[in-house]
């Protein structure tokens, strides 16, 4: 685990990437790494291979999802541990389905920032909740292109360590708006 003893605060940038200590994240980053040629490339999305993926344990926490440069982000797909969180296929899900409008809102503004300044995103702590039920857990997401480089895409690993029940919406709220969420430049994974 790298952990600083210090917390960052949150949307900012940081030179290099801190307190996680989720495997998983470590072997995607690995992974992005093995595919870039550049430091400061964005990695296309069509480098990045399933069968690899699935090889290193990481196909079913990974999700993708376009960021179109106007209109509102659409997930095209999910693993199955991401799937199983959200009770259906993200497959053709814009943020608005999936979300309450804050929450939207807040993550379609952080994905169009990322693939316009080639960011990535680190986070830990309360993962998205869901009525009820709500997860706690690591977030890795990297920008990612096309080849022709006309659409713009995310791509995350997110890697749940536990549930957590309670019928209180605005006690979940509460707890989501303590996740931390940063942000570091591409060439400085």
């Amino acid at each position: 685990m790298i952990f600083t003893g210090r917390v960052p605060d949150q949307e900012e940038i940081y030179d290099k990437i801190e307190n996680i200590s989720s495997e998983k994240i470590f072997r995607f980053l690995g992974y992005r790494k093995s595919k870039r040629t550049r430091p400061t490339e964005v990695p296309l999305k069509d480098d990045l291979d399933p069968i690899d993926m699935s090889r290193l344990g990481l196909l079913p926490n990974i999700w993708l999802a376009e960021v179109p440069s106007v209109g509102r982000p659409v997930y095209r797909l999910g693993g199955e541990q991401i799937t199983d969180v959200f009770g259906r296929s993200l497959r053709g899900a814009s943020v608005d389905e999936l979300f309450d409008s804050k929450t939207a809102d807040r993550v379609a503004n952080r994905w169009h920032r990322m693939v316009t300044e080639n960011l990535a995103s680190v986070g830990w702590g309360v993962v998205y909740p869901q009525r009820t039920t709500f997860r706690v857990g690591e977030r890795l997401i990297l920008p990612a292109r096309d080849e022709s480089s006309s659409k713009n895409f995310v791509i995350g690993l997110t890697d749940y360590r536990s549930e957590v029940q309670d019928d209180r919406a605005e006690h979940a709220e509460r707890v989501f708006d303590t996740s931390i969420v940063y942000f570091v430049p591409i060439d400085r994974l």
